[in-house]
């Protein structure tokens, strides 16, 4: 079962910035925004000729704020926190917080296959993540001539997958985030 996106009013308002970005929680909440677009895109018949490519970006949106999360959630923590977040996904924190920033990617992608999936999708090639690892495609297509909708399909070496593979990644995030601090018990609940 899906969880249920967070609706706007659910997550507090962003500082005023110009993006209306501020936090990892601001983040997580572009990202429901987002899954929400492309799954009304899938679900909406359309006889607009540039559905095919919105539904595209939708989905390449879905997996770069899925995934550059892991960024947002790293950069924004003070050392105590890093120390906690290392500790948590049993990796030592070095000197270079570049290297440590990488640790903590390589560990969200390993513990969520979804987010794998973003990351490799958000970086395209230039990303392996185990000497194992195999290209990702995405595919879209129309199930029939006379149908407006569209169905999208991402195969990852370990089968095909439709648009909910971002519903994992989202309830992923949402606890992590829970988990540190970044969003409050009331804005976690489904």
């Amino acid at each position: 079962m899906a969880p249920r996106l967070p609706f706007p009013s659910d997550v507090p308002e962003p500082t005023n910035t110009v993006f209306r970005l501020a936090s990892p929680a601001d983040m997580l909440r572009k990202f429901g925004w987002e899954i929400r677009q492309l799954t009304t895109s899938l679900r909406s018949p359309s006889q607009n000729p540039y559905e095919p490519g919105l539904i595209a970006y939708r989905a390449f949106n879905c997996a770069v704020t899925g995934w550059h999360i892991a960024h947002w959630t790293w950069s924004y923590s003070d050392h105590a926190l890093r120390a906690q977040m290392a500790a948590r996904y049993g990796f030592s924190l070095v000197r270079q917080n570049r290297r440590n920033l990488e640790r903590f990617c390589q560990a969200v992608a390993i513990e969520c296959p979804e987010l794998y999936l973003c990351r490799r999708i958000a970086n395209g090639k230039d990303v392996i993540v185990d000497t194992t690892d195999t290209c990702v495609s995405a595919h879209l297509k129309r199930p029939a001539w006379e149908s407006a909708c569209y169905e999208l399909t991402f195969d990852d070496g370990n089968g095909s997958r439709g648009a909910e593979v971002f519903h994992p990644a989202y309830s992923y995030w949402r606890g992590v985030l829970a988990e540190f601090g970044f969003l409050q018990m009331s804005q976690v609940s489904e």
